[in-house]
C-alpha cells in the first residue's frame, strides 16, 4: 500500500488505536484525518501533527462525507481505517429476576457497532473507488476494527459480541464484493483480475505450460464444429434406419454450454475439470465471435454460446 502522499482518515482517531493509527499514518508520510467527537483531544492531536479534524458521529452520514471530502482536499484517500468506540450495552440475556435483556441498549451497541461501521465502509469505499489506481491496480485499503468478542464472547458481552461479530462477517462479504467488482472490471478488460505478484505470476505460467499445449483446445473446438459426424448446427433428427446408428453429431443448434464443450470436445468427463478450465473454454468461444446468452428455468439458468448470425 502506497502510504507516502496518500491522505488517510481514521475514524475513532483521537485517542487509544485509533490516535496510534493516526500517528503510524503520519510518520510514514500519509496526510491524515482525525475523525471523532472528542473536540478536545481530536483538535489538540491534530495541532501536534499538523493533521486536521473533523468532528464526525460515525452512524452521521453527513458527517463521515465531510470528513471524507476533508481527505480529499489533501490528496488522493486511500486509507481508510475505523476504530471508533461508543457506548454498549451489557448484561445477561436473562437477568437475576428473571427479565430479559434490555432491547434499547442492544439496538444502541449495535448502531455504535456495527452500523456506524458500515456506515463508514460503504461511504469510504465509494470515495477510495474515485481515486486513479497505483503502479499494481490497487486503488486503496479499508481496515475495520472488530475484537475477540467476535468469536470468544463472555459473558454479559452479547450486544457487543453481536455488533463485532457483524463487523467480521461484513468485512469478508465487503471484500468479496470489492474483489468482485475489479475481477469483472479487469476481465472486460482481458486483464488478470488476482492479486498478481512475481511468484504467483510464476505459478500459474508453470501450471498453463503443464496443463495445456499451446492452445490446442481451440484448434480440436475448431476441429469439432467443423466435423459434420460430430457436431451439427442445425437440429439433429434421427429417422428409422438412418446411418446414424445410434451415434448422432451432437445438436448444437440451440448453442452449447462450456460443459458440452469439454466433454465432447476436449474429452473431459464430467466432474473431472476445473474453474480454470470453464473459464479458458469461455475466452476461446468468446475469440471465436460466438454469441452468449443465458437460457434454462429461473433457477438453472446456464450460459450458452450461438453461433453469430452476422
Amino acid at each position: 500500500m502506497q502510504i507516502s502522499g496518500s491522505s488517510a482518515i481514521v475514524v475513532g482517531g483521537a485517542g487509544g488505536l485509533g490516535e496510534a493509527t493516526v500517528r503510524r499514518l503520519h510518520a510514514a508520510g500519509a496526510k491524515v484525518v482525525i475523525a471523532d467527537l472528542a473536540d478536545e483531544k481530536g483538535k489538540a492531536l491534530a495541532d501536534e501533527l499538523d493533521a486536521r479534524y473533523v468532528r464526525t458521529d460515525a452512524t452521521n452520514t453527513e458527517d463521515v462525507n465531510a470528513a471524507l471530502a476533508e481527505a480529499e482536499s489533501l490528496g488522493p484517500l486511500r486509507i481508510s481505517v475505523d476504530a471508533h468506540g461508543g457506548p454498549a450495552s451489557g448484561g445477561r440475556l436473562i437477568g437475576k429476576d428473571g427479565s430479559p435483556l434490555d432491547l434499547d441498549g442492544f439496538k444502541t451497541t449495535i448502531d455504535v457497532y456495527l452500523t456506524g461501521v458500515f456506515n463508514v465502509l460503504r461511504l469510504a469505499a465509494a470515495a477510495i473507488a474515485r481515486q486513479e489506481p497505483i503502479d499494481e491496480g490497487a486503488r486503496g485499503v479499508i481496515i475495520n476494527t472488530a475484537s475477540i468478542a467476535a468469536y470468544e464472547g463472555q459473558i454479559g458481552q452479547l450486544p457487543y459480541a453481536a455488533a463485532k461479530g457483524g463487523v467480521v462477517a461484513m468485512t469478508l462479504v465487503a471484500a468479496r464484493d470489492l474483489l468482485w467488482a475489479e475481477a469483472f472490471v479487469r476481465q472486460q478488460r482481458g486483464e488478470v483480475w488476482h492479486i498478481d505478484t512475481p511468484e504467483l505470476r510464476a505459478l500459474c505460467e508453470a501450471e498453463q505450460e503443464e496443463r495445456y499445449e499451446v492452445d490446442s483446445w481451440e484448434e480440436a473446438i475448431v476441429r469439432w464444429f467443423n466435423d459434420p459426424t460430430k457436431f451439427s448446427r442445425a437440429p439433429v433428427v434421427e429417422e428409422p434406419g438412418s446411418v446414424f446408428r445410434g451415434l448422432r453429431p451432437f445438436d448444437g443448434s440451440d448453442g452449447v454450454t462450456t460443459a458440452d464443450v469439454l466433454e465432447h470436445a476436449i474429452g473431459k468427463l464430467k466432474g473431472n475439470w476445473t474453474n480454470a478450465d470453464t473459464q479458458r473454454i469461455g475466452r476461446i468461444l468468446r475469440r471465436l465471435k460466438m454469441d452468449r446468452t443465458k437460457t434454462g428455468p429461473k433457477n438453472a439458468r446456464e450460459w450458452r454460446y450461438v453461433f453469430s448470425s452476422t
